[in-house]
């Protein structure tokens, strides 16, 4: 079931400031102008608990964070490698973070001195930062969670700053000036964050009212490609234009307004109900004696 809304977009990929949903048959039940993106304002300064008037990382904060990534690298097992630093990126290290913002730690390691097939390594550490993340769910830095990350030596890092914190020294330092706004691309950005939204209650309400199991299935094939249409404008958003790209805002806005985990609990709540067994033990012993 092919979701029936496109996304307009400019060439190379990002949405277009002129884009807007086209739907036959859908009604908005979220509207464009109930989206906010107060949160993506440029901030005056760096977050001033995480970062000195210099712009040096607060003492107390590093301390923590090195000690939390040694223990995490340790949970990874794999300890005939050593990591070759350790960064810290995303908005909390620029100058359009949040409440909502996260402490992003990667730990950098060479990849083919774990294994030679790097793809295998990859889907090794993401679940172990997964694990990690899960277990370690309250952990946060002056409110804003800490999350960890394995990053293959030499990958590049799409963050408007990016911090050492083995060095203690800015790898990409911050600039204001580098951020670009909205402006009219705000417009566009709202219409294709409602109609996503949108998308996301439609497919819930279907889910509760459906019974029939080829049904549902469509409705987890949707939430699937739904998914993954969120995230490809993200990263066509990011390669092209970098944090403050209009495909990366749409995706902080939906994850922000709590839809990115609604849909994926909508795709949980599918696979559980096509793989449950639901009939009575009295009927399945009903059914076992005939045989």
């Amino acid at each position: 079931m092919e979701p029936d809304y496109k996304i307009g977009v400019e060439k190379g990929g990002d949405i277009s400031p002129y884009a807007h949903v086209q739907a036959e048959n859908l009604e908005y039940e979220v509207e464009p102008g109930e989206v906010s993106l107060r949160s993506f304002r440029v901030m005056d300064s760096l977050e001033n608990h995480i970062w000195d008037e210099d712009g040096r990382l607060d003492l107390r904060v590093r301390r923590a964070l090195m000690e939390v990534s040694d223990d995490f690298w340790e949970s990874c097992n794999v300890r005939w490698v050593k990591p070759k630093t350790v960064l810290l990126t995303g908005s909390i290290c620029n100058y359009n973070w949040s409440e909502y913002s996260d402490v992003d730690v990667h730990v950098v390691v060479d990849f083919k001195d774990v294994h030679e097939r790097e793809e295998f390594v990859q889907e090794y550490f993401d679940e172990k930062k997964n694990e990690w993340n899960d277990e370690h769910g309250k952990l946060n830095v002056y409110g804003f969670p800490v999350e960890m990350y394995v990053e293959n030596v030499g990958a590049e890092t799409v963050s408007g700053g990016v911090y050492d914190l083995w060095t203690n020294e800015w790898v990409k330092v911050p600039e204001k000036g580098r951020i670009k706004p909205i402006m009219l691309n705000k417009y566009a950005i709202k219409d294709v964050v409602a109609g996503i939204m949108t998308e996301i209650d439609d497919l819930c309400d279907e889910f509760e009212k459906e019974t029939d199991s080829h049904r549902i299935e469509a409705i987890g094939d949707s939430a699937s490609e739904l998914l993954d249409k969120i995230k490809r404008i993200r990263k066509v958003g990011l390669k092209k234009s970098g944090e403050s790209s209009a495909g990366n805002i749409a995706y902080k806005a939906v994850k922000r307004a709590g839809y990115l985990e609604k849909l994926w609990k909508l795709s949980a709540e599918v696979y559980d109900k096509l793989n449950s067994i639901n009939e009575s033990k009295s009927f399945s012993k009903a059914v076992s004696a005939m045989f």
